[in-house]
């Protein structure tokens, strides 16, 4: 079986072209290879790998090819296997993204109804007082970057409403720990220490409110506690610690930059803003959190979606699966032994599928709902990410929040993106903004 064409690179080249410029490499791979290619990356650099590996990573663009994938039944392609290679299982064994089979079936199904869009309501008042905690704080006679600020808030959305954490030393050690870990320059014995400790404040969390009645509390740490896998059995404490651990970091860098993402795109076009700026003072302008409506934002929904097409906070691909069986891809049969993935950075800007694919339209998302085949930044199949529902109303919240309470204009534009571990921010901490107070009465 002959495997799709692919640079002739030797392995370490391939791995530093994909770490360091990681959407340059793909595109070269694309102009030169097509809309199919093979990259040696073998198990991407982790060595407690157990499972066998052939070294290949067959990367897709086509979305009948994307389809294929989703669909192929999770016994085949096996997402936990191939995302304990992508990040690693020395410091967390499990894990909804490392799972497969029964065990992660038993997991999602625990997650779903802490995750349900029903939901959605009793995080609100807990993200707005976060925002308006953190803008209270920011500079009104100079520019600032957006990227740190919407770190801070999203960790502290993290902090309380997954773990529920208070303003406490803990909670103090949990914010230093992820934000080194965002530190892409952060590595060797300095990163492995910082994944020590917050192993040990998230155990060190659990063993606290193990013995405490959190019925009356909405977080998702506390809703964990209290659910039964389909065995009828609770969480252990280490099934406890590696989800929070997943959520952890699969929430912070995602979001974070997304939302400096959003911000640089909607500020750079004054079309954009003005309909963000009118939807949010529709939705929140001075109502109470449980009386705003940000089920009735289209328009800001539609941006979010736009963002995360032509400016995706994850470096370049996503929904990587290990085959356990032959599998037929764009006209090639892909051994077993090989991990696919989807190029989403292609995909999401190729013209047959995307008019126009570099132009920031969000109006291409207002008639229609994005195609599972056609946008992926969630991932998709059955390992569509849990956490889909929750990072789509916080970023709504954010942006809803903020411009009904404030004029938000920009003052530096991004020049470009650069490569924070496996995530995409924008250049020089994100677009630099000046903000002014809004009078409550300017909505009359």
């Amino acid at each position: 079986m002959l495997f799709p064409p692919g640079p002739k690179l030797n392995q370490g080249e391939q791995l530093q072209l994909l770490r360091r410029t990681p959407l340059r490499f793909f595109d070269d791979c694309h102009q030169k290879f097509g809309r199919i290619f093979t990259l040696n990356l073998g198990t991407f650099g982790n060595q407690e790998v157990d499972t066998e590996a052939n070294g290949k990573w067959v990367f897709i663009t086509r979305p009948e090819d994307v389809e294929t994938l989703f669909k192929t039944s999770p016994e085949i392609a096996m997402a936990g296997v191939a995302n304990k290679m992508l990040f690693g299982s020395r410091t967390q064994q499990g894990g909804i993204i490392r799972l497969d089979g029964r065990e992660h079936m038993n997991i999602r199904r625990v997650y779903q109804p802490i995750f349900n869009g029903n939901r959605m309501r009793a995080y609100t008042l807990p993200i707005m007082a976060t925002i308006r905690r953190h803008a209270r704080l920011w500079s009104r006679s100079r520019a600032f970057p957006m990227l740190p600020e919407m770190q801070r808030i999203t960790i502290d959305v993290i902090a309380k409403s997954i773990l529920g954490f208070d303003e406490s030393e803990l909670f103090d050690m949990l914010c230093s720990r992820l934000m080194c870990l965002e530190n892409a320059a952060i590595q060797g014995r300095d990163r492995h220490m910082a994944e020590r400790e917050l192993s040990r404040i998230i155990h060190e969390h659990i063993a606290t409110n193990r013995t405490t009645d959190l019925s009356d509390r909405e977080d998702v740490f506390s809703r964990l506690c209290q659910l039964t896998k389909p065995d009828g059995l609770a969480l252990t404490d280490k099934e406890l610690h590696d989800e929070l651990v997943t959520l952890l970091k699969a929430g912070f860098g995602t979001t974070s930059n997304a939302l400096a993402w959003l911000f640089a795109c909607i500020l750079e076009k004054e079309t954009v803003r003005a309909r963000i700026q009118e939807e949010a003072m529709n939705a929140v302008g001075g109502r109470e959190p449980a009386k705003c409506r940000f089920d009735q934002m289209p328009y800001t929904e539609a941006v979010i979606q736009e963002t995360l097409r032509l400016c995706p906070s994850v470096a370049g691909f996503t929904g990587v699966r290990y085959l356990s069986e032959p599998l037929r891809l764009g006209g090639y049969t892909i051994p077993a032994h090989t991990v696919v993935a989807i190029a989403t950075h292609i995909l999401h800007r190729d013209a047959s599928v995307y008019p126009d694919p570099l132009l920031f339209k969000p109006e291409r998302f207002l008639t229609a709902k994005p195609s599972a085949w056609r946008w992926a930044p969630f991932g998709g199949g059955n390992r569509m990410c849990v956490g889909r529902s929750f990072a789509m109303h916080e970023m709504k919240v954010v942006l809803a929040t903020l411009f009904s309470d404030m004029e938000i204009n920009l003052d530096r534009p991004v020049g470009g993106s650069e490569v924070q571990g496996f995530f995409c921010s924008p250049k020089d901490r994100g677009p630099h903004v000046r903000i002014k107070d809004r009078s409550h009465d300017e909505e009359s």
